[in-house]
Formats: structure tokens, C-alpha cells, sequence
């Protein structure tokens, strides 16, 4: 029987769920833009006494602010950016915050695919994003190799089907990583099932679902980590409209 965990994702200095909390979902843009962001980001993990630590690139980040129309770049040789107007965001920035903020997980940067129903219109939104996600998967490997060797790496699949996932595994051959991080917002619960028997006939034993509460997706999760998987884990924010908040001393 594998481990499955629930993450606390939305989290900030001033909220937590409660007293203590179990694994909590932090991301680059939000928690380690700068040297002021890595303090706090830290002085939330102490005090929530976490035991586990996702650290995510931020593509939720970059999904939003392709959506509000922001200016967009991944320049490494820039900080993080993270404002109204603009985001700047780069794989040695996601790396370089795992070495510091050293979580159990952290997952590579990706460019999100957009919520698109016709065929068409998802086959060219995948194109658009594979060369991203294909690079940024292979440099993330290799700094991890550099950075912060002993943090498990999750690769993010931003795929709309078996097909397209296969291309992109095809393309990333070399890199090494021990699990896939998989968002589902534009995924049916039997597809998240096949994607998954995918995963495992891979041998892949390690697999975070993204951005999920819905009751179908943690049934499927609790299953996997039950009977196929070493570590299923999912993460949400429903807490923060769920959930008594409390407030840390200043």
C-alpha cells in the first residue's frame, strides 16, 4: 500500500488551514520571488511544522497571466517577476529555490496547455507549448543533477491525450526524473485512469495530481496509492473557503 497525501496549496504568512499542517504546496512566483519571499516561505513551514513540501514552478502562474494577457518571458538572467502587468519566469529559478527551500518534491517548469474542447484547436495549442515544456524538462533534469540532487523531480505532463504524452516522453529521453506531475482541469476521470495506467506500465511509481478536489479524482488517487502507485498525492485550495482560518503571530 503506497502513501497518499493531500496538499495545502494557497497558503501564505498570514492564513494557514490550522495549527499544524501536514504537506503544503508552495510555488516560485508566490514563495520564492525574492530573498523577503524565501523567509517567509520558510518561517510558514516552520511554524506549520510541515512534513512534506511540494515546491511547483508556478505554470498556474504563467496559465493566468497568458489568460490576462501579461507580458510574458523566461529570461534567466532576470529575477522572478510577478506583477500586474508581467511575469518572468525561467527553469534555473525554480531549481535554484529547490536548493534553498529544499522540499521533498519539486516539479519542473512547464508552459500550460488552455482549456480547449475542439481537436483541432488542442492539437495546435500542444504544439504550441511542446518545445517549451520539452526543453524546460530536459535543463530542469540537469540543474536538479547540479542544484539539489537529492529532491525528487516530478515532471509536469501537459498533454490532452495518450498520444500527444507519448510524443513528448519520446522527446525528453535522457532526462531523469522519478514521477509526473499531472494537471486535470482538461482531463475526464476515465482519461486521468488511463494516463495513470500509463504511468505504471512505465514504471513510473510516483505521481502527483494537480490542482484537484473533486471527489471522482481523490477516489482514483486513494485507489492508485492503494493498489498500483508508491505515492499519489493531489493538492487544492478549497481549504481557504473551507476551513477556519488561523493566523500566525507577528
Amino acid at each position: 500500500m503506497g502513501r497518499l497525501v493531500n496538499f495545502c496549496a494557497g497558503v501564505n504568512l498570514h492564513v494557514l488551514p490550522g495549527k499544524y499542517v501536514d504537506a503544503i504546496l508552495i510555488n516560485v512566483p508566490d514563495n520564492a520571488n525574492s530573498d523577503d519571499a524565501i523567509k517567509s516561505t520558510k518561517r510558514i513551514l516552520k511554524a506549520a511544522k510541515t512534513r512534506f513540501t511540494m515546491l511547483d514552478s508556478g505554470g498556474f502562474q504563467l496559465h493566468m497571466g497568458e489568460r490576462d494577457s501579461k507580458k510574458i518571458s523566461f529570461d534567466k538572467n532576470r529575477p522572478v517577476i510577478r506583477n500586474k502587468t508581467e511575469i518572468n519566469l525561467a527553469p534555473v529559478h525554480v531549481m535554484a529555490a529547490a536548493s534553498i527551500l529544499k522540499p521533498d518534491i519539486v516539479v519542473g517548469q512547464d508552459f500550460p496547455i488552455r482549456t480547449i474542447s475542439d481537436p483541432d484547436g488542442q492539437k495546435l495549442e500542444f504544439m504550441r507549448k511542446l518545445g517549451f515544456n520539452v526543453i524546460w524538462t530536459i535543463e530542469c533534469s540537469e540543474l536538479r543533477k547540479k542544484l539539489c540532487p537529492d529532491i525528487r523531480f516530478f515532471v509536469p505532463v501537459q498533454c490532452y491525450d495518450l498520444g500527444q504524452f507519448d510524443q513528448f516522453i519520446s522527446m525528453i529521453t535522457g532526462a531523469e526524473y522519478d514521477g509526473f506531475s499531472m494537471p486535470i482541469r482538461n482531463l475526464s476521470n476515465s482519461e486521468i485512469i488511463l494516463f495513470m495506467v500509463r504511468f505504471y506500465q512505465m514504471g513510473i511509481r510516483q505521481v502527483h495530481l494537480l490542482g484537484t478536489s473533486k471527489l471522482f479524482a481523490v477516489a482514483i488517487a486513494a485507489y492508485m496509492a492503494r493498489h498500483l502507485f508508491e505515492w499519489v498525492s493531489f493538492d487544492a485550495k478549497t481549504w481557504s473557503v473551507s476551513y477556519t482560518h488561523l493566523t500566525l503571530p507577528t
